[in-house]
């Protein structure tokens, strides 16, 4: 019996990338909701009734997650609660099924640019299995936005397919059309246009004496970013997430450049993952609750973390743009990770500097040209000659696989209980209120009191100005019977943020208590 059909056929490629990104995940089932689940899929009432749609497209989100326009992605979660209830099991099913999804188009797209069929498959499990992915598919919230990412990915490859033979207009109308859902459902999709313009200069040759008549092409998909930015900006003015860090581009952007250097090492050698990262010098990941405006203020172009990051950054693009020509492959691999995570580098300021899950769509790069260097004879070629060259990369890349699958389970089972998935979070990131205040409130609800106490104190310690923190220490030592520092503590988080109804409410609590007990 010959194998070579076997190994070479699209059906064993598909279910070898849905089976394998099953077992890879398939740890996560029983793990809770958490974080910003809590927000988007416990408590949102609106997600209850599609009657909410009108509200979703005026830009209407839970309170404190503002600042953002995704209103596709609010339709989504509706859906998801008239599927699965408040079963966290079924909403981890369903974020299963949609990472396989994305992972089958990686297979495909990568398929189509590089015409080697064994090479679309493993670029395809690289994409599945990345750890990297960990976050995206884990926390349950943010793994909405990964059907964002399969609208992009679905526009991108179904426009290769037209460029391939330009008779055949459906494939153009349906890209645009899923492009449109793309734009809607996650704002990372806005770099599309750019994309496709760096496969026709990467891979078409596009001839600038015709670039007018070649951008004209383009135009639907720009038409549809300035319809999603004319709503957003100019209609619900809903403008930014978050502040520039310490109210400096210039040191934001500096922050930003070590962010990618942080993004390309996690790439490569992705492990020490964790929910918060903390930059050298102090600086978080979630800046709106660790806002370290000493560290902020103390970077410069010539510190030494900045100074690598520019080295890195400016080495890739000129590795990008010698081998535009001869290795044009490289080219876009390096061109598609900058471009995917551009939105996300703060330019437009947002809530998070560093977030694992932002690298979902740019890791397809780094998937791309892993499986080009796997596939081409370059590749260990001198060392053992063709068949022995194509043996060690199959060995390579089965290795590879097979670790991200290990990392990608071990990470997994840190998610599996909340409490854990925060002490794991604050070791790696000590210097993070966030990760202590998170953590104070697990603890709380789990009528450790003392230790919540503990933990906010430390939070409030990083960040005397976190709101929230202060509240939940109110709450805390309302629970502990000492009412004068409940009521402290709360009307400080009213200072801070008075627009918060639920402080006032836990305030009447503890002045109620404060009372029976005289």
């Amino acid at each position: 019996m010959r194998l070579e059909p076997l190994v070479e056929s699209r059906k064993v490629h598909v279910a070898l990338i849905i089976l394998i990104t099953i077992a890879a995940y398939a740890n996560t089932i029983q793990s809770p909701f958490f974080f910003d689940d809590h927000d988007f899929i416990l408590n949102w009432e609106k997600t209850r009734t599609f009657a909410s749609i009108p509200d979703f497209f005026a830009g209407e989100l839970p309170q404190a997650q503002e600042g953002v326009y995704r209103p596709l992605r609010s339709i989504y979660y509706t859906i998801a609660y008239h599927l699965f209830g408040l079963s966290s099991a079924g909403y981890h099913l369903q974020s299963i099924i949609i990472h396989s999804i994305a992972s089958l188009l990686a297979y495909a797209i990568i398929s189509r640019i590089l015409r080697n069929a064994g090479a679309a498959l493993a670029g395809g499990l690289f994409f599945a299995v990345h750890p990297l992915h960990t976050e995206a598919v884990n926390t349950l919230a943010a793994s909405f936005d990964i059907i964002g990412c399969i609208w992009y990915l679905l526009a991108f490859y179904l426009y290769i397919r037209y460029r391939e033979d330009e008779r055949e207009r459906k494939w153009l109308a349906i890209s645009i059309m899923s492009a449109m859902l793309a734009f809607f459902s996650y704002e990372i999709a806005l770099t599309l246009p750019l994309m496709l313009l760096l496969y026709d200069l990467c891979f078409r040759r596009l001839a600038w004496k015709n670039s007018l008549k070649e951008s004209l092409r383009y135009l639907p998909y720009a038409a549809g970013i300035i319809t999603y930015l004319f709503i957003r900006f100019v209609l619900l003015d809903i403008t930014s997430r978050g502040q520039y860090l310490a109210g400096s581009f210039y040191h934001t952007m500096l922050a930003s450049m070590q962010a990618v250097a942080l993004y390309l090492g996690l790439t490569l050698l992705p492990i020490g993952l964790n929910f918060i990262h903390i930059l050298p010098g102090g600086i978080s990941t979630y800046t709106y609750a660790d806002h370290n405006t000493g560290a902020i203020l103390a970077q410069s172009l010539f510190s030494p973390q900045v100074l690598i990051a520019m080295v890195i950054i400016t080495a890739c693009a000129a590795i990008a743009l010698l081998s535009w020509r001869k290795h044009p492959m490289l080219a876009f691999s390096i061109g598609w990770f900058f471009i995917a995570i551009a939105p996300v580098l703060n330019i437009i300021p947002q809530a998070t500097l560093i977030t694992e899950y932002h690298l979902y769509l740019a890791l397809f790069g780094f998937c791309l040209i892993a499986a080009h260097l796997f596939s081409s004879r370059l590749f260990l070629a001198k060392v053992a000659g063709t068949k022995g060259a194509k043996i060690a990369a199959m060995a390579i890349a089965v290795l590879l696989i097979l670790s991200y699958t290990a990392l990608t389970i071990d990470r997994n089972r840190d998610y599996q209980d909340e409490e854990q998935f925060w002490e794991i979070t604050v070791g790696g990131a000590k210097d993070s209120a966030l990760a202590h205040g998170s953590l104070g409130i697990v603890y709380s609800d789990k009528g450790k009191v003392d230790e919540a106490i503990t933990e906010f104190t430390r939070a409030l310690a990083i960040n005397p100005g976190y709101a929230d923190i202060h509240n939940n220490l109110g709450v805390a030592y309302g629970k502990k019977g000492q009412y004068e520092k409940a009521i402290e503590h709360i009307t400080t988080a009213i200072s801070l943020q008075p627009e918060r109804a639920a402080y006032y409410d836990n305030l009447k609590i503890a002045q109620s208590l404060t009372d029976k007990a005289r």
